[in-house]
């Protein structure tokens, strides 16, 4: 598949998460597992660790839809927690966890200088000028190799500690090496721009097709 349409669909299937619904989260299950197929094991484990990794804004999100959704009760006499905010909570949850996998398998499936010439490509198409355009690419392409490699930090540092007392000292060290971590990757490196060639015409039919899926979810029978 094209880098660019590779990215567009992507785009349209985190639009179509992001609307909500079973629906939409169905679809994005179905379409996430024709991706996944054929991939190897070991990315599927990098995926799903990318998951786990996030639990705590999983939890987060799931607990604000659990004390701020009203609805049918589940504890006599309390307005929250109630059974639309267990719903919603887990369907948000579960979309955005659909959003992260399909992120890892974008920058697995596309390589480096496919990706920044694809994003690059879809700038130019929007009318953003070429040296913004540009910008956008390779600082989207940094952001996303640097963020396993300040992961890995952040473990390693974390399960460090010895105790409690431990965690202020710890925090501090992990600021610090947060910081000359985005200093390392900030540093001037040649990434280079691929010409992309415009996508064959009948691959557009696969971001149509996926936005027509989202597009019929949502509509009432």
């Amino acid at each position: 598949m094209h880098p660019i349409i590779r990215v567009i669909s992507y785009l349209v299937v985190a639009a179509g998460l992001a609307l909500g619904g079973r629906g939409s989260l169905i679809v994005g299950i179905a379409i996430l597992t024709l991706a996944l197929l054929g991939t190897r094991s070991r990315d599927l484990l990098a995926a799903f660790r990318g998951v786990w990794a996030l639990r705590w804004l999983w939890c987060s999100v799931f607990s604000v839809y659990l004390a701020f959704t009203p609805g049918n009760r589940i504890l006599p006499g309390w307005d929250v927690p109630s059974f639309e905010g267990v719903n919603e909570g887990l369907e948000r949850v579960a979309s955005l966890a659909l959003i992260v996998v399909y992120v890892g398998w974008l920058v697995r499936a596309t390589g480096r200088e496919e990706l920044v010439g694809g994003l690059y490509a879809i700038a130019r198409g929007i009318r953003i000028s070429r040296r913004i355009a540009a910008r956008l690419a390779v600082r989207t392409l940094l952001v996303l190799e640097a963020v396993p490699r300040v992961r890995a930090i952040l473990a390693r540092s974390w399960a460090g500690r010895t105790g409690a007392r431990d965690v202020v000292p710890t925090l501090a060290s992990l600021l610090t090496l947060v910081v000359q971590e985005g200093v390392v990757v900030a540093t001037p490196s040649t990434v280079r721009i691929a010409a992309s060639s415009a996508p064959p015409p009948r691959q557009w039919l696969y971001p149509v097709v996926l936005a027509t899926l989202f597009m019929a979810v949502q509509m009432p029978l």
